[in-house]
């Protein structure tokens, strides 16, 4: 990620409906980790 003279961070909610769960998360780039979600890459969670 490039350097920054500033920090943006997104907290965002996301849902597994069929498991009745939300996962709250922190990220400081939103793009690369709703896609890691997606993929299920980095957390058993959303498998």
């Amino acid at each position: 990620m490039p350097k920054r003279a500033y920090h943006n961070y997104w907290v965002y909610i996301i849902t597994n409906k069929p498991k009745g769960v939300l996962y709250i998360g922190v990220t400081g780039g939103i793009d690369d980790r709703m896609e890691r979600h997606v993929e299920a890459k980095g957390s058993s969670f959303f498998k």
